[in-house]
């Protein structure tokens, strides 16, 4: 180096601000990347968060949702059990439903709406051949308000009053040995199931084709007195066994007709006569002579025929006294129905001897019994006599009787069984050994009235 020559000053490249203005660049632009993928990946989560958020929202609201409808239709459900509840009370037959406010304890649950119909949607009681059943509709209401549930169910009801009683006594009941009852057994006094354990007396719910049960009955016994049992009630009983009933169970109030008995009396021989419009309808007093033997009415019986009219229609036959004799026959002509009214007031009014047939359709024989349905032929019998009406051993008898003053009585069956389709009112009823009673569900006496409306026929959630 010359000393003489100065220092050399540095050269700078062109190229030095160029690359720190590219690596600054550099720097601010991954930063922006950065910046980017955070607000995206932010945005990613948010909207992530945001779906499961309103995901969780609206399964909690379907939740919310589907347990007020089981609620709601677990209100109405309750109603429709009140519904029917309250027709097993007295008044059943007019309950036309009420606004039932549903609680457990005091918490309000919800609200049902009831309504009762008629099938044809009339205000009940309801008339007709769909009188016994009934469709009970039921709304629930949440307090909150929300869903609403109607339940929908359609209930048939029994018979009340006699009907629905094969036998039913203002006073006592007496059912002695191999008696059987198929149907409900009802006293305003006293109720007495006699016999051994080899042949106890009973009341049973399973008869024999054709008067199928069909749900009228139960097979039961109430009483306003005592019921007592030789053997056990548990045992003679089907149904329940209701003493000291809180009222009585047999209608108190069911009138007899007026009576207006003939002057002329009739004698009838074999093989018979027929009572109809030509002979006349009003007679004092009618006697069917015997016929048949000791072994029964195979030869032939002796007919007192009523000749009625078409259906729908009523013959009126006032009698004081009618006898019939042995194998002596009551048959019932045409399609209508007869009412029969026997007026005698101190002696027996009606009496029918041994192998006698009371109430048969044209077509029965000696070895097929034919018995009239029990709504065909309402007997009255006015007489206060112990007995009023008394059925000798082996009859077959069909009808409804009405002796509210006097006893019905039937005597023991010393060659076969005696047997009964229908019902009876009486003062008191006596059945002696031997006999078969089985209720006819077409027996009325009265106004027909249902009540115990608790046979579900159908059941809709809607």
């Amino acid at each position: 180096m010359r000393p003489d020559c100065p220092p050399r000053a540095p050269v700078l490249s062109r190229a030095t601000p160029a690359v720190a203005t590219a690596h600054a660049g550099r720097t601010r632009g991954e930063a922006g990347a950065i910046m980017l993928y955070i607000l995206l990946l932010t945005g990613l989560v948010g909207t992530i968060t945001s779906a499961v958020i309103l995901f969780i929202i609206s399964d909690l609201t379907s939740g919310v949702r589907q347990l007020q409808i089981v609620r709601a239709f677990n209100v109405a459900e309750g109603g429709v059990h009140y519904a029917m509840a309250r027709m097993q009370e007295a008044g059943a037959e007019a309950y036309a439903g009420e606004t039932l406010p549903i609680r457990d304890g005091e918490t309000l649950l919800g609200t049902a709406a009831i309504t009762v119909r008629c099938l044809d949607d009339s205000m009940p009681p309801c008339t007709g051949t769909q009188a016994r059943y009934r469709r009970i509709t039921s709304t629930g209401v949440l307090p909150s308000g929300g869903p609403r549930r109607t339940v929908v169910a359609v209930v048939e009801g029994f018979p009340s009053g006699l009907t629905g009683y094969a036998i039913c006594a203002l006073g006592n009941v007496t059912i002695s040995q191999g008696i059987t009852v198929y149907g409900d057994v009802a006293a305003n006094g006293t109720i007495a199931l006699q016999g051994p354990s080899s042949n106890y007396g009973k009341i049973d719910n399973d008869p024999p084709p054709p008067y199928t049960n069909n749900g009228y009955y139960t097979g039961s016994a109430r009483a306003a007195g005592s019921i007592t049992c030789s053997v056990s009630c548990a045992v003679q009983v089907a149904g329940t066994t209701s003493p000291n009933a809180p009222s009585n169970p047999c209608p108190t109030d069911v009138a007899l007709p007026p009576f207006a008995p003939g002057t002329g009396d009739r004698t009838v021989d074999p093989p018979g006569w027929t009572m109809d419009a030509t002979t006349g309808y009003d007679w004092d007093e009618i006697t069917l002579n015997a016929a048949g033997d000791a072994s029964g009415c195979s030869t032939g019986f002796i007919d007192l025929r009523i000749q009625t009219g078409a259906a729908g229609t009523t013959t009126v036959v006032n009698i004081r006294k009618l006898t019939l004799g042995r194998c002596g026959r009551l048959v019932i002509l045409g399609d209508g129905r007869v009412d029969l009214r026997i007026s005698e007031e101190a002696t027996t009014a009606l009496y029918a001897g041994q192998y006698s047939r009371f109430g048969m359709l044209s077509t029965d024989t000696w070895s097929t019994p034919a018995p009239v349905p029990a709504g065909r032929l309402i007997v009255s019998i006015r007489s206060a006599a112990d007995p009023a009406v008394h059925f000798d051993r082996a009859s077959v008898i069909a009808g409804t009787f009405n002796v509210p003053n006097g006893v019905f009585d039937t005597d023991r069956g010393a060659a076969g069984s005696g047997e009964f389709y229908g019902a009876v009112l009486a003062d008191d009823v006596e059945i002696d050994r031997d006999f078969v009673f089985t209720y006819d569900p077409t027996a009325t006496l009265g106004a027909s009235t249902f009540g115990n409306f608790n046979r579900l026929r159908s059941w809709k959630d809607q």
